[in-house]
């Protein structure tokens, strides 16, 4: 799962990288980019949801949770992220 998390930050970073043009630099940018892959994963096991393999209360903690590391994430990255 380490490689899997460090896989994640670099789609963080890059997202931030590719809205940066079109928002600008800051958190506000960082924000938003986490928040759009955030909600891509939720979507993709909103679908496994409905086909049984996660809970509702599952489905809903892991969103919590995973809105939280993505932003952190998404906002660390930005602050290092240098053109």
């Amino acid at each position: 799962w380490v490689v899997v998390d460090f896989i994640w930050g670099l789609l963080l970073v890059f997202a931030y990288a590719a809205f940066r043009p079109r928002f600008g630099p800051g958190p506000k940018t960082a924000t938003l980019s986490g928040f759009t892959l955030w909600f891509a994963v939720c979507i993709m096991f909103g679908g496994l949801m409905s086909m049984g393999i996660f809970t509702l209360p599952g489905f809903i903690k892991y969103s919590g949770l995973t809105l939280i590391s993505a932003l952190s994430a998404s906002l660390a990255g930005a602050a290092l992220y240098r053109e």
